[in-house]
């Protein structure tokens, strides 16, 4: 998904056009750059999935970098896991400090896609409509509107980060390139040498993303299925009065 209007952008896209087997070509025309954004990624996983036919699509922002073995880890765990009716997808961000056994391993998280660099399989994409992603794309993420998706399995996240935002200073993210979610980013990245192994196994462990990235528990399922349905709202609305704060943003809302 290529938009206009950059220069060294269009440089990198001329001089790898062979590598590409589809380049769609947007021209920016949204009221704000956040509505561009949304607009561009929400069409290319649209024509990814209805057009090419994909069964999981991996969205990554320009200013990311991914490590070697981020596609083999999408397509492992998406093998593992594509019959399992919770799986929603796959992050590649993660917060925890690096270590050697702990990067050949993953958690399931009940969280929403990190959009810096995640992926969706088709069977998730089809449970929301277009229509409720494409309003307002001016006002919010669109991965912000998705989580009452994926927040109603787990998405498979590494222990140890396969993505490096390096998008200080975007539309919605710090300024400082040393900002916290940056730096605690670098500590966990695996690098961009060539990693041996080919197999991962879960080893669950906590996230520390946002308060809200649990541990999916089966026991659970059933709350969020709640939450995120057309009652969810009025009902949250509801139980906020009467449970605990703590419970509430754990299992109902989660803390924005």
């Amino acid at each position: 998904m290529w938009q206009q209007g950059k220069e060294d952008v269009e440089k990198i896209v001329l001089a790898n056009k062979n590598s590409f087997d589809l380049v769609l070509v947007s021209s920016g025309t949204e009221a704000t750059a956040l509505g561009n954004i949304n607009f561009n990624r929400i069409l290319g996983t649209d024509v990814a999935f209805r057009v090419l036919e994909s069964e999981l699509v991996l969205g990554i922002e320009e200013d990311n970098i991914i490590a070697k073995d981020a596609l083999d880890f999408c397509t492992f765990t998406f093998e593992k896991y594509k019959k399992h009716p919770y799986f929603r997808g796959v992050n590649l961000g993660s917060a925890e400090v690096f270590d050697s056994e702990l990067s050949k391993s993953y958690s399931l998280i009940r969280y929403a896609t990190v959009s810096q660099a995640s992926a969706i399989t088709r069977r998730t994409w089809n449970k929301l409509p277009l229509g409720p992603l494409m309003t307002d794309i001016d006002a919010e993420g669109w991965d912000s509107r998705f989580e009452r998706v994926t927040k109603t399995g787990f998405m498979v996240t590494p222990n140890n980060s396969r993505s490096l935002d390096r998008g200080w200073g975007g539309t919605h993210a710090p300024d400082d390139p040393n900002h916290e979610s940056y730096v605690k980013q670098r500590a966990s990245f695996v690098g961009t040498h060539s990693i041996a192994h080919k197999k991962w196994y879960r080893q669950q462990i906590k996230h520390h993303w946002r308060n809200d990235a649990i541990k999916f528990r089966y026991r659970d399922q059933f709350l969020f299925r709640v939450r995120f349905s057309r009652f969810g709202d009025s009902l949250a609305a509801f139980l906020k009065l009467i449970i605990k704060k703590s419970l509430f943003e754990k299992f109902i809302v989660g803390n924005k």
